[in-house]
């Protein structure tokens, strides 16, 4: 769901660190923030620091991370979408405003209807297994011919006698 908010994130990053003749990274590696009861991501500025160190210019690495990190806040700050913008040590931390961006997902649902979470269709094929690792409960499934994503639900079984089960213990096929 933050994959439209990390483009737009992305794209005026991209246009800051040009102005301010900074590398540019060919991809930005986002990490979820892992704070309970907060939504956000965060992304690290330390290989555009050391980027710069090794063209040539004089800079400490830690200490030019938080300063773009600080730009970068500062830059971002205005965004109505994120509760919290922060530069800690390097980081930019974008935190979402929980009821904002629940109303978001939850107008998508609506609007998408039975389509939503289906995705475009890929046509690959996926194996799906399942075991229980206690003995007595023990069942393998075999789901040979499973096809993500070119159903309202997101997953279909293409062959529906494809995801029978035998108990290990009983031998029984189980449906």
């Amino acid at each position: 769901m933050f994959k439209s908010e990390k483009r737009r994130v992305e794209k005026i990053l991209r246009n800051f660190l040009e102005q301010k003749e900074i590398p540019v990274p060919e991809s930005f590696q986002w990490k979820p923030i892992p704070f309970s009861g907060e939504w956000g991501m965060s992304v690290s500025f330390f290989k555009a620091a050391a980027q710069e160190a090794r063209s040539g210019k004089q800079v400490n690495v830690p200490e030019r991370a938080g300063e773009i990190a600080r730009m970068a806040a500062d830059l971002i700050s205005g965004e109505d979408e994120f509760s919290r913008v922060e530069a800690v040590q390097g980081y930019l931390n974008l935190y979402f405003a929980p009821d904002q961006f629940s109303r978001k997902v939850v107008d998508s649902v609506l609007a998408e209807g039975a389509d939503f979470g289906s995705g475009e269709p890929k046509g690959e094929r996926l194996m799906v297994e399942f075991s229980q690792p206690k003995e007595e409960t023990f069942m393998d499934y075999d789901c040979r011919a499973v096809d993500i994503c070119s159903c309202p639900g997101g997953l279909r079984l293409a062959d529906p006698g494809a995801n029978r089960g035998t108990d290990r213990r009983s031998g029984r096929r189980t449906h």
